[in-house]
């Protein structure tokens, strides 16, 4: 389910920030600010900041504060603006036309190419070009920009798209740019929409009744029951059954949509991988269950896990997909995670195996963060192949440069010396190459995790625990 994390702003405290960094011609220009709130969105990621404006200051100083904003937090925001009452419309406009932009998703790159004029409470977008006039001449897309800039600016006025005569042609090469860029932005669909599904969501297992409700999640279907042919009896026109599933991971429910040729949702359906919906959930007697109907369906970005803990933890065991049978999760995808959880450092820690190192250096070198080089080991107290001979899991991390070399010949050894189903580490070659390296007591595959649950005495529990640098307590 979607969350919204709100925290109030210290509008005193966050301009003796920027005061730090503002010329000092420009500081007055924060006496006409006001910060309330932040607000964090877990459906789409946004981070919105509210701030009151007593009158209009200059657009580079609102970038500026902008730009700051998300150096400080480490992730991208967007104003929410509300306007002293007395401040012209014109002023608005010419001053945060920009920030408006940003919120038109691929519109962006064809407004990017008009100046906003006012006249006689009308708005009038000049583009730079006839290419651009005829993209945005349409009525759908103009009903979306009135709708947009009413929003934005909390007025009320018209639009009017105007071509300059005197600009230059556009380059072949910027036209397919830009036609590139929005070929996905206008949706002509009577259910897939860009504009925000509002309302509560109701987790998938708490729907055990018809009615209406809005659900989230992530789609899947079976690709050869996904669009099925219809003709209509009356008149014999063909629409489409579309036939899928949605679930929150705990429990799934069957929708279905039901749409006429032509409509977008058809050729886009392959590429929504997370969506919400507003739905009508009716009993099926064909399928024996209650199954859902589509009204409307918002494209989502996939969740990403993120970290809310004002102390950020360092993960010190974790797989990737070089960890046998143990691990989906690739080293891009495990450094983008902790990067959008805001942590400073990681540590990889595959079973047996270092081959990830060159492909995590490599990608890791291209963003802030530090890389704890690591291993877990197979620990073994003798050479002896037998099913006495169970080894432990530990945790190897790497201290230094000299670690990194002593953990090379661990590896080495345990896969041409002491290899026995599993690469194992002989306690006596740990002892003589420990100099800088870390050692964990890893999983409830450890050495000390075994000796809890065969109820060792405590000086057996305290001689283990003294072989260890740290103990892994891990969640339940």
């Amino acid at each position: 389910m979607a969350d919204t994390i709100i925290l109030n702003i210290d509008d005193k405290e966050i301009k003796e920030m920027f005061k730090k960094h503002l010329n000092e011609n420009d500081m007055p220009e924060l006496d006409s600010i006001q910060f309330s709130i932040m607000e964090i969105n877990d459906i789409d990621k946004n981070v919105t900041v509210d701030i009151y404006l007593n009158k209009m200051i200059k657009e580079d100083i609102l970038i500026f504060i902008k730009n700051l904003i998300e150096k400080k937090i480490g992730r991208k925001i967007k104003f929410i603006f509300k306007f002293n009452d007395e401040i012209k419309f014109s002023d608005r406009l010419s001053s945060c036309w920009n920030f408006f932009c940003e919120e038109m998703d691929n519109l962006k790159a064809w407004l990017d190419h008009t100046v906003p004029l006012v006249a006689d409470n009308k708005i009038i977008i000049r583009c730079e070009s006839s290419f651009i006039f005829m993209k945005l001449n349409e009525q759908k897309i103009i009903s979306k920009i009135k709708q947009k800039i009413n929003d934005f600016f909390d007025a009320d006025v018209d639009i009017e798209i105007e071509e300059n005569k005197n600009a230059p042609v556009f380059s072949n090469v910027v036209v397919q740019k830009i036609e590139k860029t929005n070929d996905n932005d206008i949706i002509s669909s009577e259910i897939l929409t860009n504009e925000l599904i509002k309302g509560q969501v109701t987790p998938v297992e708490d729907i055990v009744k018809e009615g209406r409700y809005i659900v989230e999640g992530r789609i899947f279907y079976n690709s050869k029951t996904l669009i099925r042919e219809l003709k209509r009896e009356k008149d014999g026109s063909i629409y489409y059954m579309v036939s899928f599933y949605i679930t929150n991971e705990k429990d799934t429910i069957k929708v279905i949509a039901f749409l006429n040729e032509g409509d977008d949702f058809l050729n886009k359906i392959e590429n929504i991988k997370y969506a919400r919906m507003s739905v009508n959930v009716k009993y099926s007697e064909k399928d024996e269950e209650l199954v859902a109907y589509v009204k409307k369906i918002n494209k989502l970005p996939e969740p990403k896990i993120t970290d809310s803990a004002i102390e950020k933890r360092v993960e010190l065991h974790a797989h990737t997909t070089l960890s046998a049978m143990d691990s989906v999760l690739s080293i891009k995808d495990y450094i983008d995670t902790a990067i959008n959880c805001g942590h400073k450092a990681i540590a990889i820690t595959d079973h047996g195996v270092v081959h990830s190192f060159p492909e995590a250096f490599n990608y890791i070198d291209k963003n802030n963060l530090k890389l704890i080089l690591g291993m877990e080991g197979y620990l073994v107290d003798s050479e002896e192949k037998s099913k006495n001979n169970q080894p432990f899991h530990i945790i190897i991390l790497v201290k230094n440069y000299k670690g990194l070399k002593n953990l090379y010949k661990l590896v080495s050894n345990s896969h041409l010396k002491y290899f026995y189903k599993k690469p194992r580490i002989l306690r006596n070659d740990l002892q003589e190459h420990r100099e800088g390296l870390c050692l964990g007591t890893a999983c409830n595959q450890g050495e000390l995790f075994r000796a809890l649950l065969q109820k060792k005495s405590d000086e057996e529990i305290a001689k283990i625990v003294e072989f260890y640098d740290y103990l892994e307590i891990q969640p339940r």
